[in-house]
């Protein structure tokens, strides 16, 4: 999640504020590690003070790269940067989630292990509906 923040007015932008400067004055000398604050319950890395968020969002700020996951719903082409979300619609669409070749080399020999027998449960759970 990206830390910035739809400002709603004044008292807003002053949350905000205040919870970048607790962030930065805690973490600031901190060895480089990425740490979870429980306060704000956001990750965040001191060699990048400026985003904080989902641990796949900061990881993704430092390495300044991403993962991305190809697969079609259907005749539709989507992606996500989450594997999360992949398992969530292999299973709620099973019955038309389907890896395209070209995009088998994005995932391990483990995932594709996964997601094949959860796309199998997918389906299996709604024939018994």
């Amino acid at each position: 999640m990206p830390s910035f923040v739809i400002y709603c007015g004044p008292i807003s932008r002053m949350r905000y504020w205040l919870r970048q400067r607790y962030l930065k004055k805690k973490y600031a000398n901190k060895p480089p590690k990425i740490y979870y604050d429980q306060r704000y319950r956001t990750y965040i890395a001191p060699t990048n003070l400026d985003e904080d968020g989902e641990i796949i969002w900061v990881c993704s700020e430092l390495a300044r790269t991403g993962l991305i996951y190809d697969y079609c719903l259907g005749d539709e082409e989507t992606h996500v940067h989450i594997f999360d979300e992949v398992l969530e619609d292999a299973y709620n669409y099973a019955e038309r989630f389907s890896i395209p070749e070209q995009y088998r080399e994005q995932y391990s020999a483990q995932e594709l292990e996964f997601l094949e027998k959860l796309i199998q449960r997918g389906v299996r759970d709604r024939r018994k509906n």
